[in-house]
């Protein structure tokens, strides 16, 4: 119930880390945490949400799908999302069509 998408971590071209967007917990919890995968050094960090751009953060939803940005190193798309019904999994998820920039920097 979560979302990958490889990310820039701005030394160098080749060096990509890897950013995970929303999960799911056993209890049939959401979340909206975003977490980035060292490549290099195999180290996972949870970032901080912010709306520096003025605008909301992404609730937490289920299904998203993400896409790096070509040329912005630092930012993936995430959208596709869903919420859960009345009787959680068993049903159904409910589409929600909405769609985020986000952006790393640092933490």
């Amino acid at each position: 119930m979560c979302a990958g998408s490889s990310i820039g971590n701005g030394s160098s071209e080749e060096q990509k880390d890897v950013l995970i967007f929303g999960v799911s917990t056993r209890t049939q919890e959401l979340s909206s945490a975003a977490f980035v995968l060292d490549t290099q050094t195999w180290i996972w960090r949870k970032l901080l949400q912010s709306d520096q751009g003025g605008g909301e953060v992404p609730a937490p939803l289920a299904s998203s799908s993400a896409a790096s940005v070509i040329g912005r190193d630092n930012q993936c798309i995430i959208s596709g999302r869903a919420t859960l019904g009345d009787s959680g999994y068993a049903g159904g998820l409910i589409p929600q069509h909405d769609t985020w920039l986000l952006t790393v920097n640092g933490d």
